[in-house]
């Protein structure tokens, strides 16, 4: 699983989870978010939404690329921190 900030321009940024399912269609992605929800006790670090991947992009090192996986999810330009 890997948890990125998505910059909503109404509402600011956003926590959105890639997880990998083991059996795809094993769990739904809203009730995955509930149960990653009800484990994380800091209410900025809850998720708004779960999508599903089949693989997450890496770099020849193995680091998730973050930027590559926000990407098709941001609406505004991403700033960095």
């Amino acid at each position: 699983m890997s948890v990125v900030r998505i910059t909503r321009e109404a509402r600011g940024a956003t926590p959105l989870a890639a997880v990998i399912l083991r059996r795809p269609g094993m769990i739904d992605t809203q009730e995955l978010c509930r149960w990653i929800n009800e484990r994380v006790d800091a209410k900025n670090q809850r998720v708004r939404s779960v999508v599903t991947m089949e693989d997450v992009p890496h770099s020849t090192v193995g680091k998730t690329l973050k930027p590559v996986l926000r990407e098709p999810y941001c609406l505004g330009k991403e700033k960095k921190i």
